[in-house]
């Protein structure tokens, strides 16, 4: 079979109506499997011996040891790995808390619950994480009809990284999903400073704030950028009156300890991560090579979302600002793992409402792109465990590449963007059009 025809075949596949039925299955079959494990399980295992929310034994230890023996022993990865095999007997390897103390303190709580019901709390809470950023993109989205939103919250809710890594894995990334999508809500609605306070958010993993930081400074997005750099800052104060100055200074040490570890490729699975940097090492490329590499990508991305920031204000260029900072995000960075894909999900929603306003409908290249970013998560871990190479990345860059693509036209200048007939007005007019027929 010609690409050709593997490409025809997929467009006959691909209808609304048959893509709606099957992630409808998956996620009610994932959901489905959840309560059932919830239902059978004991003492915090499965009926398959794993544990229940697999990686928040981290977050429900980390509460543990606020309590008892204290803040100051909060990153002792020793006392941390001893309680986490007291709480599952036979455990031979333990997740560390690498997360803001102020983390803890959020998390606390639920420390003092059984485990059973602390992870099924936890779990509910990152299906509400997941729901509100959904939400956030349904609202940033007007071009969109109805039916093709519904379809879309069915496909991400059958989405892998949300429906195993998060909702079974016991993993928190819904979270930064929801502040994303707040953060394109608010700026959508031109509430800078809104959106900036919920990109600050993001400073629990400030590995998802290397580009869009320098893309906001360089841009002049000062409203913005104040909003989010004021949330770090209380978010510090806060860590630091609450926690200490030792556990905060143990943070700061924890993320050099980590950088590295993710260099030296020490204690990592490095098969579950999408960034260039685990793509490289499971490549065997140059350890000089591996850091090297998506810094520069790092730092090449931000100047360059930050400077053509200037060519326009509209929220089409804004949209499209965000559309390719996200992929840009997930790729040139040094600790991305695939739970973290996620954020793929709101520049897909970013280029379907500008294909439907702009085209009436989305193109062939939209669905068949989508396509592999749907089936790459459920394959790639699996494939580069057992041959060495990531394809999620490949995917994740295709995606990158295709939206810088999508948007070129109206990332152009001013007057450049005229000469490609696309005048200010009709921009302004497209922001908040009603939805086309298609």
């Amino acid at each position: 079979m010609s690409l050709r025809e593997l490409g025809d075949w997929l467009d006959r596949f691909l209808t609304p109506r048959r893509v709606g039925r099957y992630a409808k299955l998956i996620a009610l079959v994932a959901v489905g499997a959840l309560l059932l494990s919830y239902a059978v399980a004991k003492s915090g295992r499965t009926p398959l011996g794993t544990t229940l929310a697999a990686d928040y034994p981290q977050f429900y230890v980390a509460g543990k040891i606020l309590s008892d023996p204290g803040r100051d022993r909060l990153y002792d990865l020793q006392l941390q790995s001893r309680m986490q095999v007291k709480l599952f007997p036979g455990e031979n390897q333990a997740l560390p808390y690498a997360y803001p103390p102020l983390v803890a303190y959020v998390v606390r709580p639920l420390s003092y619950l059984p485990y059973e019901k602390a992870a099924a709390i936890w779990t509910i809470c990152a299906a509400l994480f997941y729901g509100v950023g959904l939400f956030g993109m349904w609202r940033a989205c007007p071009g969109m009809g109805r039916a093709e939103k519904w379809l879309g919250v069915w496909i991400c809710l059958a989405f892998e990284p949300f429906t195993f890594e998060c909702l079974h894995g016991g993993q928190i990334s819904t979270f930064a999903f929801a502040c994303v999508c707040i953060a394109i809500w608010m700026d959508k609605e031109n509430r800078p400073v809104l959106s900036g306070i919920a990109m600050g958010l993001l400073a629990y993993k400030p590995t998802l704030l290397a580009i869009l930081l320098p893309a906001m400074a360089l841009g002049r997005r000062w409203k913005m950028l104040g909003g989010c750099i004021a949330t770090i800052g209380f978010g510090a104060l806060l860590s630091l009156v609450i926690a200490g100055p030792v556990a905060c200074g143990e943070f700061v040490r924890m993320i050099g300890t980590y950088g590295n570890a993710v260099a030296a490729n020490d204690g990592f699975r490095t098969w579950k991560y999408v960034d260039l940097c685990a793509f490289l090492r499971l490549l065997h490329a140059p350890r000089e090579m591996t850091v090297v590499l998506p810094m520069v990508g790092m730092a090449g991305a931000g100047i360059f979302l930050g400077l053509i920031q200037r060519s326009g204000a509209d929220w089409d260029a804004r949209a499209a600002i965000w559309a390719i900072a996200l992929p840009a995000t997930l790729i040139f960075n040094l600790y991305v793992a695939i739970y973290d894909s996620v954020l793929i999900v709101p520049a897909f929603w970013l280029a379907a409402d500008w294909m439907h306003r702009r085209e009436g409908g989305l193109t062939k290249g939209y669905r068949r792109l989508g396509a592999a970013v749907f089936l790459a998560p459920w394959i790639s871990p699996g494939l580069a465990r057992l041959g060495g190479f990531q394809i999620d990345t490949v995917v994740l860059g295709a995606s990158l590449v295709y939206m810088c693509v999508v948007f070129q036209a109206i990332l152009q200048r001013p007057a450049r963007r005229e000469a490609l007939g696309f005048k200010s007005t009709d921009l302004e007019a497209t922001s908040t059009a009603p939805n086309l027929p298609h």
